[in-house]
Parts: structure tokens; sequence; C-alpha cells
């Protein structure tokens, strides 16, 4: 198949792998499943599905000496990534969830909800984004579904793409340059989740 059809996609055990490997393959691309750094292919697309634990999915990247790679494929410019959940709060510098210290390509935290209120944590099911500005592969405005405890504050609002609320405005589509994160679950998320991951792919 071509390699522009191909998407590296990450297994590190945080979980959901299977679901987003079901909708590249709905989405007629091929999928080269990479767990050491010299599985992957010659494709410049890679997605990191994350479904758990901050520390537990940095940890599980080193430990199959993938973060370091990853790390300079990211800042290396050459490569389109996408982290879903886990996979785009790694790619802030640090998180309340943990210890470890994150890939830092965006400037920013992870912190947990903390409610005082009726607003209910985790954040699950159904929520709308609001776009910030144009600067995305999206087009479309619907409602995508979420499961998450923390969220991130992102330190440069030109990063933020879109936002969503629940009990206050968080970021849940950041991109600089060709670094990609979704805070919720595209593979849970019907149409519009299809359509984020086609124009992902598309690029």
């Amino acid at each position: 198949m071509n390699v522009d059809r191909q998407v590296n996609v990450i297994d590190c055990n945080i979980g959901n792998l299977g679901s987003v490997i079901n909708l590249i393959k709905k989405l007629n691309f091929e999928v080269n499943i990479v767990t050491k750094p010299s599985e992957f292919n010659s494709s410049r697309k890679i997605i990191l599905p994350g479904v758990g634990h901050y520390d537990k999915c940095i940890q599980n990247l080193k430990r199959i000496n993938l973060f370091n790679d990853l790390k300079n494929k990211i800042f290396s410019d050459n490569y389109f990534f996408l982290g879903i959940c886990v996979g785009m709060q790694i790619l802030f510098q640090s998180s309340e969830e943990g210890n470890e210290e994150g890939l830092g390509f965006f400037k920013g935290n992870v912190n947990k909800f903390n409610f005082e209120n009726n607003f209910k944590t985790p954040h699950m099911g159904w929520n709308n984004l609001i776009f910030d500005n144009k600067k995305n592969i999206l087009n479309l405005d619907n409602r995508v579904y979420f499961c998450h405890s923390y969220y991130v504050q992102c330190d440069d609002s030109d990063d933020i793409v879109a936002s969503t609320i629940h009990g206050k405005k968080f970021p849940s589509i950041v991109c600089k340059k060709k670094v990609y994160g979704f805070q919720f679950h595209p593979e849970k998320s019907y149409n519009d989740g299809e359509t984020l991951i086609k124009n992902f792919l598309d690029l």
C-alpha cells in the first residue's frame, strides 16, 4: 500500500488500541503497530491512543525505549502526530497525576478537576467542542465523547484549537506545527470522531 495510506500506531499497553485501529482500517488506511523504535515504518503519521494513568503511560514508553525516540520525532517537525486523551496530556510538561516529566512539546501542565459544586469527576460522556481559532483540520463543531479526570492547562493560547466546558473551560484540541492532541476519544465519537481521524490521516 502507498505510504500515504499508512499510519504508525504506538502500543504501550495503555488501552483502547483496538478501537482506534478498527477506525483507521475502516477509513482504508493500513496500520503499522509500533512497540519499539525499530518498528516505525516510513509513514510520517503517528498516533498514540491513551486510556489510563499519566505516569504509567510515560513509564511504559520509556520501558520500550520509545519515549526519547518519540520526543525526537515530534520536535523534528518531520512527522504528523496525534495524541489521544492521556496521549495528549503527555505532550505537556508535567501532571498532578504523577511525577514523571512529560514530552514538553506544549508549554503547560495537567491538572485534576476539583469541583465544589455538582459537576462530576470524571468528566464522562458527550460534550461540545468550542473552536477558538480556525487553524484546525476539523471543520465541525459537534459533540464528542470524553472520559477523563484531568485536563490540560495550556500556557500558549495560540496552541488551543478548541475548548470544552465542564465546570470550567479547558482545552479539548491543541495543535502546534504538525502535532495534535485530542482530550476526547474520537474512536468513541461515531461520525464526528471518524471525520476527525480521517482529516488527520489525510494531512
